[in-house]
């Protein structure tokens, strides 16, 4: 038992290890979920390193550890791009503008220079002149036939009312329709209007309403999985021990329990976020 604990160990973490976000020898994160395909950015980078992220890992969703990196990096593609947009680019610049306002900035790539038009010669000139000639005869014909044509009347009706305004297709969506209350977590107690509100309703509530709760929400029902079996694993660790009078075991168990302890910790902060995230982009919140 104890053998098999100490390999599990040393598996679990040369994984963790092992799941760098590295380009060009940089390391700008680490891959946080590799059953999900997400990663996480560590430090600042620019939009064209993030660009160049994108582009190396295209199998991966790429979020940042800190909200202001997350800022400075979206503001900093302005209005327009010379490169086109990865989806993964596409997703975060559409989730800022969700919830911050503005417009999706426009690719255009840079227009390379022409080389200046030779002049033509006089013969071509004098053959130009006379075209254009013929074809203002040509459009001054045309003006005077269409003035010399009566009107048709075309069945047109004036929309007198905005209730007679086409409506929007999108009128009933459940974006739209669904407004709920803001959540509140509090003592590690999920509520809603004063309400226990169940972890997996919230969960719910976050996959229709903002992507980015359902993930934290997500990862905070990832952590309470694991912790679960980290917490059998201490257990049987710790019962081995005590049978066997063996010390490792119980060292080995004691170390499983302080890794649960520390990951209940992130479990709360992941739900914080997620609440925070949920209320954000809720009507009427400032």
């Amino acid at each position: 038992m104890r053998t098999f604990v100490l390999t599990l160990l040393l598996f679990v973490f040369g994984i963790a290890q092992g799941q760098q976000l590295e380009l060009k020898g940089t390391s700008y994160g680490a891959v946080t979920s590799a059953m999900y395909k997400e990663a996480k950015l560590k430090v600042a980078v620019t939009p064209q390193e993030f660009h160049e992220l994108t582009l190396a890992y295209p199998e991966l969703k790429i979020f940042f550890a800190n909200r202001m990196d997350y800022q400075d990096c979206m503001l900093g593609y302005g209005s327009v791009v010379r490169w086109e947009l990865t989806e993964e680019e596409k997703r975060n610049l559409r989730n800022f503008v969700k919830r911050n306002g503005g417009k999706m900035p426009i690719y255009r790539p840079l227009k390379s220079v022409s080389p200046s038009p030779i002049s033509p010669a006089p013969e071509a000139e004098a053959k130009t002149t006379e075209v254009e000639k013929v074809e203002q005869e040509k459009v001054v014909l045309l003006e005077t036939v269409e003035s010399a044509t009566p009107p048709i009347n075309t069945p047109v009706r004036q929309i007198e009312t905005e209730e007679e305004l086409p409506q929007p297709l999108n009128k009933r969506s459940s974006r739209e329709v669904l407004v709920t209350p803001p959540m509140k977590y509090e003592s590690g107690r999920l509520t809603m209007n004063g309400e226990d509100l169940p972890f997996r309703e919230a969960k719910a509530l976050s996959r229709v309403s903002d992507s980015d709760a359902f993930r934290h929400f997500r990862r905070a029902g990832i952590l309470r999985g694991w912790n679960f079996l980290w917490g059998y694993t201490s257990a049987a660790a710790m019962w081995i021990g005590t049978v066997d009078a063996d010390p490792a075991s119980t060292v080995v168990g004691a170390a499983f329990t302080g890794v649960v302890i520390a990951r209940e910790k992130l479990r709360n902060q992941a739900i914080e976020e997620a609440v925070f995230e949920y209320n954000s982009v809720l009507p009427g919140n400032e």
